[in-house]
């Protein structure tokens, strides 16, 4: 998975976000698993081919729930952005191999996995063993075939009731998923802000998530601010600019050339708010100006989608 794969292990990683990720998910809000009470387990495991050489093979995030000194429960969470057919075939190895050193230790516990789908389609690929094996079991072998099942769940698809669940980061992170040019930013705290911002430039594509992650000082990483104020500080932050560039060089070469500069700044902020799925509605909440206004300008947006932010913006000057 690359650099989102990386992207999303970075916030999961951080024991309030992989707890929230399993209680929200697996126990259905219900705080089941304390983050000041994991620790990190192996996320590589081996096992051994049809000749007996041993290959390795890695999981993305696991974490020990632990009791006292001893082990309760092994967690592990995986990730995917595409649907895989033969999922259910790594997570047999992957378990199967930890039951194995099991085995030949005094300690046992249950191991559980979840995985967390982020792909913007619906996932597609067999969930169990008996539906991947579908065309290759019998009535009478069905019976004696474990069914290993997968527990997925589709982040972008995820109902609001669901999402209210999350305690975490994680939760600014499924409502900009799910409610796309309609989510409106709260006023909740983000506290890792360097892997929030991360995750969310892989997951929407919109570089302006890392030029914030440039810009923010190192204290403010630390969780002082929310998503509303950084979508505020820094796109309202580029339409004011804009608008006072304007004016300067309205003074300097010409009234109208110097509104079509001004103006455009403003126009690019929007499309970028605009194409990150925000509504006109929000943008328009965002930078404080009229949805209508937001409208006519996503409007030219889509007439003249060859024509750059100044001549996007004489046209509005003309239209006004």
């Amino acid at each position: 998975m690359g650099e989102k794969d990386l992207s999303q292990k970075n916030l999961e990683f951080f024991p309030d976000v992989f707890a929230d990720c399993v209680n929200a998910l697996l126990y259905k809000g219900e705080q089941v698993l304390d983050g000041s009470r994991i620790l990190p387990a192996p996320t590589e495991t081996f096992y051994p081919d049809t000749e007996g050489v041993l290959h390795d093979q890695f999981q993305d995030i696991s974490k020990y729930e632990m009791d006292g000194s001893a082990i309760k429960v092994q967690y592990t969470i995986e990730n995917q952005t595409a649907s895989d057919s033969r999922m259910v075939l790594r997570k047999i190895g992957y378990e199967g191999a930890v039951y194995r050193r099991q085995y030949q230790e005094k300690e046992m516990y249950p191991v559980v996995s979840i995985l967390l789908y982020w792909g913007t389609s619906k996932w597609g690929s067999p969930c169990s063993l008996h539906e991947l094996l579908k065309d290759k079991l019998t009535d009478k072998n069905k019976a004696c075939v474990d069914n290993v099942r997968i527990l997925i769940y589709e982040m972008a698809y995820l109902t609001k009731r669901e999402r209210e669940r999350f305690r975490s980061d994680m939760r600014i992170v499924v409502d900009c998923l799910a409610e796309g040019g309609s989510y409106v930013p709260t006023e909740q705290k983000i506290l890792h802000m360097d892997a929030f911002l991360r995750m969310m430039r892989i997951l929407t594509g919109d570089d302006r998530y890392e030029e914030m992650l440039l810009g923010i000082a190192e204290e403010e990483k630390e969780g002082k601010i929310g998503m509303c104020e950084l979508l505020d500080r820094y796109w309202n932050q580029g339409v004011e600019k804009g608008l006072t560039e304007g004016r300067v060089l309205g003074k300097a070469e010409g009234k109208a050339e110097g509104k079509a500069e001004g103006k455009a700044e403003s126009i690019g902020n929007i499309r970028s708010l605009h194409e990150h799925k925000l509504s006109a509605e929000a943008i328009a909440e965002l930078i404080n100006q009229k949805a209508e206004y937001i409208n006519q300008i996503l409007s030219l947006c889509s007439r003249y989608p060859e024509e750059d932010d100044i001549s996007i913006a004489k046209r509005l000057l003309k239209n006004c």
